[in-house]
Protein backbone atom coordinates (compact mmCIF):
# COMPACT_ATOMS: atom_id res chain seq x y z
CA UNK A 1 0.00 0.00 0.00
CA UNK A 2 1.68 3.19 -0.87
CA UNK A 3 2.08 6.61 1.44
CA UNK A 4 -1.00 8.29 -0.38
CA UNK A 5 -3.23 5.13 0.14
CA UNK A 6 -2.24 4.93 3.98
CA UNK A 7 -2.67 8.67 4.09
CA UNK A 8 -6.49 8.62 2.63
CA UNK A 9 -7.55 5.50 4.78
CA UNK A 10 -6.11 7.57 7.98
CA UNK A 11 -7.76 10.77 7.36
CA UNK A 12 -11.28 8.66 6.42
CA UNK A 13 -11.07 7.05 9.48
CA UNK A 14 -10.59 9.77 11.37
CA UNK A 15 -14.30 11.70 10.02
CA UNK A 16 -15.59 8.35 9.93
CA UNK A 17 -14.95 7.58 13.94
CA UNK A 18 -15.34 11.47 14.89
CA UNK A 19 -18.84 11.15 13.25
CA UNK A 20 -19.54 7.98 14.59
CA UNK A 21 -18.43 9.07 17.91
CA UNK A 22 -21.00 12.32 17.69
CA UNK A 23 -23.60 9.85 16.88
CA UNK A 24 -23.13 7.85 20.00
CA UNK A 25 -22.88 11.20 21.88
CA UNK A 26 -26.04 12.41 20.80
CA UNK A 27 -23.63 15.51 19.18
CA UNK A 28 -23.88 15.77 15.76
CA UNK A 29 -21.38 18.37 15.52
CA UNK A 30 -21.42 18.08 11.24
CA UNK A 31 -24.90 19.79 11.40
CA UNK A 32 -22.37 22.67 12.06
CA UNK A 33 -21.20 23.15 8.75
CA UNK A 34 -22.78 26.26 6.22
CA UNK A 35 -22.33 26.26 2.77
CA UNK A 36 -23.32 29.75 2.34
CA UNK A 37 -21.82 31.95 0.17
CA UNK A 38 -20.51 34.04 2.99
CA UNK A 39 -18.46 30.78 4.50
CA UNK A 40 -16.88 30.77 0.59
CA UNK A 41 -15.83 34.73 1.63
CA UNK A 42 -14.77 33.92 5.08
CA UNK A 43 -12.26 30.85 3.87
CA UNK A 44 -10.79 33.29 1.06
CA UNK A 45 -9.74 36.13 3.94
CA UNK A 46 -9.02 33.12 6.10
CA UNK A 47 -6.81 31.53 4.13
CA UNK A 48 -4.55 34.37 3.20
CA UNK A 49 -2.48 34.82 5.88
CA UNK A 50 -1.91 31.30 6.26
CA UNK A 51 -0.07 31.25 2.94
CA UNK A 52 1.45 34.64 3.42
CA UNK A 53 3.00 33.27 6.63
CA UNK A 54 3.92 29.87 4.77
CA UNK A 55 5.79 32.03 2.24
CA UNK A 56 7.77 34.22 4.91
CA UNK A 57 8.61 31.58 7.27
CA UNK A 58 10.31 29.73 4.17
CA UNK A 59 12.95 32.82 4.51
CA UNK A 60 12.92 32.78 8.17
CA UNK A 61 16.86 31.60 9.09
CA UNK A 62 15.93 29.20 11.98
CA UNK A 63 17.06 26.01 11.50
CA UNK A 64 13.94 24.68 13.42
CA UNK A 65 12.09 25.73 9.86
CA UNK A 66 14.77 23.94 7.71
CA UNK A 67 14.41 20.62 9.58
CA UNK A 68 10.30 20.84 9.56
CA UNK A 69 11.23 21.81 5.59
CA UNK A 70 13.74 18.98 5.07
CA UNK A 71 11.39 16.27 6.89
CA UNK A 72 7.99 17.13 4.67
CA UNK A 73 9.95 17.86 1.87
CA UNK A 74 11.80 13.85 2.06
CA UNK A 75 8.26 12.92 2.50
CA UNK A 76 6.83 14.58 -0.54
CA UNK A 77 9.49 13.67 -2.74
CA UNK A 78 9.80 10.15 -1.38
CA UNK A 79 6.72 8.97 -0.18
CA UNK A 80 4.82 11.08 -2.84
CA UNK A 81 7.06 11.59 -5.83
CA UNK A 82 4.04 9.92 -8.17
CA UNK A 83 1.12 12.04 -6.74
CA UNK A 84 -0.09 15.22 -9.16
CA UNK A 85 -2.60 17.80 -8.34
CA UNK A 86 -5.83 15.48 -8.05
CA UNK A 87 -4.02 13.33 -5.22
CA UNK A 88 -2.59 16.19 -3.43
CA UNK A 89 -6.42 17.88 -3.58
CA UNK A 90 -7.93 14.75 -2.22
CA UNK A 91 -5.18 14.53 0.51
CA UNK A 92 -5.56 18.13 1.30
CA UNK A 93 -9.34 18.05 1.70
CA UNK A 94 -9.62 14.67 3.53
CA UNK A 95 -6.96 16.03 6.05
CA UNK A 96 -9.16 18.89 6.16
CA UNK A 97 -12.27 16.57 7.06
CA UNK A 98 -10.79 14.56 8.98
CA UNK A 99 -8.83 16.40 11.46
CA UNK A 100 -11.04 19.38 11.51
CA UNK A 101 -13.85 17.33 12.49
CA UNK A 102 -11.83 15.35 14.89
CA UNK A 103 -10.14 18.71 16.75
CA UNK A 104 -12.23 21.42 16.00
CA UNK A 105 -15.88 19.45 15.69
CA UNK A 106 -16.23 16.66 18.09
CA UNK A 107 -13.56 18.17 20.28
CA UNK A 108 -13.57 21.97 20.64
CA UNK A 109 -17.36 22.51 19.59
CA UNK A 110 -18.18 18.94 21.61
CA UNK A 111 -16.26 20.12 25.20
CA UNK A 112 -17.44 23.71 24.90
CA UNK A 113 -21.10 21.82 24.97
CA UNK A 114 -19.81 20.05 27.72
CA UNK A 115 -18.40 22.73 30.01
CA UNK A 116 -20.16 25.93 28.73
CA UNK A 117 -18.84 28.81 26.69
CA UNK A 118 -17.28 30.33 29.51
CA UNK A 119 -14.53 27.52 28.92
CA UNK A 120 -13.99 28.47 25.69
CA UNK A 121 -10.76 29.61 25.86
CA UNK A 122 -9.26 26.65 28.17
CA UNK A 123 -10.37 24.24 25.26
CA UNK A 124 -8.79 25.80 22.63
CA UNK A 125 -5.48 25.86 24.29
CA UNK A 126 -6.48 21.98 25.40
CA UNK A 127 -7.46 21.01 21.50
CA UNK A 128 -4.49 22.80 20.38
CA UNK A 129 -2.13 20.82 22.51
CA UNK A 130 -3.55 18.05 21.64
CA UNK A 131 -3.30 18.80 17.72
CA UNK A 132 0.58 19.46 19.07
CA UNK A 133 0.89 16.38 20.13
CA UNK A 134 -0.63 14.42 16.82
CA UNK A 135 1.72 16.56 14.68
CA UNK A 136 4.56 16.08 17.11
CA UNK A 137 6.87 15.36 13.95
CA UNK A 138 9.64 18.04 15.20
CA UNK A 139 9.78 20.90 17.85
CA UNK A 140 9.21 23.32 15.47
CA UNK A 141 6.36 21.33 13.46
CA UNK A 142 4.45 20.77 16.80
CA UNK A 143 4.92 24.57 17.62
CA UNK A 144 3.65 25.45 14.45
CA UNK A 145 0.45 22.91 14.68
CA UNK A 146 -0.17 24.37 18.22
CA UNK A 147 -0.49 27.90 16.57
CA UNK A 148 -2.24 26.77 13.33
CA UNK A 149 -4.83 25.04 16.05
CA UNK A 150 -5.79 28.15 17.43
CA UNK A 151 -6.03 29.61 14.67
CA UNK A 152 -8.66 27.18 13.64
CA UNK A 153 -10.52 27.30 16.23
CA UNK A 154 -10.57 31.28 16.14
CA UNK A 155 -12.04 30.75 13.14
CA UNK A 156 -14.75 27.92 14.00
CA UNK A 157 -15.37 30.38 17.08
CA UNK A 158 -15.68 33.17 14.91
CA UNK A 159 -18.03 32.24 12.29
CA UNK A 160 -19.53 29.58 14.20
CA UNK A 161 -19.53 26.89 10.85
CA UNK A 162 -16.85 24.14 11.13
CA UNK A 163 -16.86 24.16 6.84
CA UNK A 164 -14.63 27.35 7.49
CA UNK A 165 -11.69 25.73 9.34
CA UNK A 166 -12.29 22.55 7.00
CA UNK A 167 -11.74 24.34 4.12
CA UNK A 168 -9.28 26.41 5.26
CA UNK A 169 -7.16 23.78 7.06
CA UNK A 170 -7.47 21.73 3.55
CA UNK A 171 -6.29 24.91 1.40
CA UNK A 172 -3.33 25.42 3.37
CA UNK A 173 -1.93 21.74 3.37
CA UNK A 174 -2.96 21.78 -0.32
CA UNK A 175 -0.19 24.87 -1.04
CA UNK A 176 2.10 23.30 1.06
CA UNK A 177 2.09 20.08 -0.95
CA UNK A 178 2.25 22.15 -3.91
CA UNK A 179 4.56 25.04 -2.89
CA UNK A 180 6.94 21.85 -1.71
CA UNK A 181 6.46 19.43 -4.70
CA UNK A 182 7.36 21.98 -7.30
CA UNK A 183 9.45 24.68 -5.90
CA UNK A 184 12.19 22.48 -4.79
CA UNK A 185 13.38 22.16 -1.51
CA UNK A 186 16.84 21.51 -1.22
CA UNK A 187 18.83 23.97 0.70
Amino acid sequence: MTFFQQAVIFEISIGVFSVAAGVFCGFPFWQNCSFAAAAFLQIGIAAVPLILTGFVLDFVPFEGLRKVERFVGEMVHREMADCGLLHFIVLSALAGFGEEFFFRGLLQDGLVQYLGTPQQTTVLIVVSLLFALAHNVTRTYAVLAFLMSLYFGFLLTYTQNLFVPVAVHGLYDLFCFLYIKYRGWHR
